[in-house]
């Protein structure tokens, strides 16, 4: 099944309590995410300049996720610098079909890294999470001068 769905953050990337989900045109969303989710990519770009990228997953992140019809998943992830190794996560995510949104919530320490509303788009296989209006300190000087970026992270369902 094929399902397009447009932009806003959160995911990672992460998760809180259990939403319903919510859509006009399936009766169960939830279900189109069901299965087991790996990163292709965790990109961050600089807002002011889009020349300014760091492509995480380069750099060894990586997150899997293992989704059930209801919108909860579990999974790992290891994220340099955040992580120590693969740390556990679990967490859900609400979805807003009528704005392609997605709201992402992690109940694990990583989650204040993923926790954030993305825009996606899902089409088979295939997942997109973005989030422009996030920070990224792409000198790696600290938590400052972090500075305004879209976080775009890509997964393929196995």
């Amino acid at each position: 099944m094929r399902l397009h769905r447009g932009i806003v953050l959160s995911l990672l990337v992460s998760s809180a309590a259990l939403g319903a989900c919510k859509s006009s045109t399936a009766p169960n969303p939830c279900a189109d995410f069901q299965g087991t989710w790996n990163t292709n990519s965790f990109v961050y770009t600089a807002n002011a300049n889009p020349a300014v990228t760091v492509d995480l997953s380069s750099l060894g992140a990586a997150i899997m996720l293992s989704v059930d019809g209801s919108c909860n998943y579990t999974g790992t992830a290891n994220i340099p610098t955040i992580t120590n190794g693969a740390a556990n996560i679990n967490g859900s995510f609400t979805l807003n079909t009528d704005s392609s949104t997605l709201n992402l919530q992690d109940a694990t320490a990583i989650g204040q890294v993923i926790n954030n509303t993305y825009q996606y788009t899902l089409s088979g296989n295939s997942l997109t999470l973005v989030n422009p209006s996030t920070t990224f300190d792409f000198d790696a000087a600290g938590p400052n001068p972090a500075i305004p970026a879209t976080v775009t992270i890509t997964f393929q369902k196995s």
